[in-house]
């Protein structure tokens, strides 16, 4: 009988991603164990939809572990914390705690492939990039999605993604949605302000006329995909309307992407496009996997990060 075992899954669509090398790793040294995935969030089960490594992905909330655990030889979880050990509750389960040790030395991506190379006794390999598994039909919806907008073959497309779906919900709670953006801002959180992706697109669109912005994200961030759009209403508004998959079809065709970090930056860590990306000082285990068309810019804060220093390294991948 083969080996069967279950793997929880993290909530967030980063950290999923990052950990797609090692479930890429794990089929290719383990071709015939058996691996179902349980998913805390929506979006971590649309994240891994149709890695080769899940035979089935569960929702922790439709399903409790004690209907699932008596059907796998181990069951192990790549992410430790008070929502998953209350899930878990007293069942036996291999918890992947790297951090405590290499938190701060090992980058997320690597501390996957480690634990799971660790489990079943082979040689991790380095991390060069993230996985994700498009299908026919999400080329076919980004086809529609493209088709009803007034892009043309010689345009460049530099893609935005303008948030991150924690800040943007102070966006989005009442009318003083942009205050409350900016003050979080001032707190040191991920994301650029508003204004200076207005500033960035006004620049290169005067270098270059045939620039097209494109906007990406999720629901979080739909009223500041608005509010760019009120100032800048030549910009293509994808937010909300794009699947993982399909916002992974769009990022291969882009000519440039510049976002935080946010899931969907580690989505175009999947991707051979160049982006630029911005990081606070010291945060080191979860940053891109190094390339010379990747462009990882850090600071105290990110308030910090001027247009300049932006629109000199979009000037650079859009000669």
């Amino acid at each position: 009988m083969n080996h069967k075992i279950l793997v929880m899954l993290p909530r967030r669509l980063g950290d999923v991603v990052m950990c797609t090398p090692a479930f890429k790793q794990l089929k290719a040294h383990c071709p015939s164990l058996i691996v179902d995935a349980l998913a805390f969030s929506k979006i971590s089960a649309t994240a891994i939809k149709h890695d080769p490594l899940f035979k089935t992905i569960f929702l922790a909330e439709q399903h409790p572990l004690a209907s699932l655990h008596h059907h796998y030889d181990q069951v192990y979880s790549l992410y430790d914390s008070r929502t998953i050990y209350d899930y878990i509750g007293n069942y036996p389960v291999t918890y992947n705690r790297m951090r405590e040790h290499h938190g701060k030395t090992l980058h997320n991506a690597d501390m996957a492939c480690v634990f799971l190379a660790k489990q079943f006794a082979y040689q991790p390999e380095a991390v060069q990039q993230y996985y994700i598994y498009p299908q026919q039909q999400d080329k076919d919806r980004l086809n529609t999605l493209l088709a009803a907008t007034d892009i043309k073959p010689d345009n460049k497309l530099i893609g935005f993604h303008l948030g991150c779906s924690r800040s943007a919900k102070y966006a989005t709670r009442n009318r003083a949605w942009l205050l409350r953006y900016f003050r979080k801002y001032l707190k040191g959180i991920k994301s650029w302000p508003l204004n200076r992706y207005l500033k960035l697109a006004n620049n290169l669109r005067q270098d270059d006329p045939k620039v097209k912005i494109i906007l990406t994200g999720g629901a979080d961030e739909i009223k500041l995909g608005e509010m760019f759009s009120k100032h800048y209403p030549d910009a293509i508004n994808l937010i909300g309307k794009t699947s993982i998959q399909v916002l992974f079809e769009l990022l291969q065709r882009l000519n440039l992407y510049v976002a935080a970090d946010t899931g969907t930056l580690h989505v175009a860590c999947a991707t051979n496009t160049p982006f630029i990306t911005f990081f606070r000082s010291g945060k080191n285990n979860c940053v891109p996997p190094a390339a010379d068309y990747r462009v990882v810019i850090k600071k105290e804060k990110i308030t910090d990060i001027s247009v300049a220093e932006v629109y000199h390294h979009a000037r650079r991948f859009l000669k």
